[in-house]
């Protein structure tokens, strides 16, 4: 975000906005945001982090997926014994 953000000030909004809609697996919304609402210094970077969310997308896990899984492997586990 250094080479993309203008300003420090800049680059904490959008690392805010970003980080919190990425935890929640709202991947197509930080995209979105990224396409959008950010005026880039360095376009190329800006490319290459779209691109890599982009190839990403698909294998982010969520918080929720995280924690069902947990809770499945628990099941799971429990049958076993």
């Amino acid at each position: 975000m250094s080479m993309i953000a203008v300003n420090k000030l800049e680059k904490v909004q959008h690392l805010k906005f970003l980080l919190s809609h990425l935890r929640q697996g709202k991947t197509t919304v930080a995209l979105e945001y990224l396409k959008h609402q950010i005026n880039a210094k360095n376009l190329d970077k800006w490319g290459e982090l779209i691109g890599y969310l982009e190839n990403i997308n698909s294998k982010l896990l969520t918080t929720s997926a995280a924690e069902e899984l947990v809770k499945l492997s628990a099941v799971d586990e429990w049958r076993r014994q």
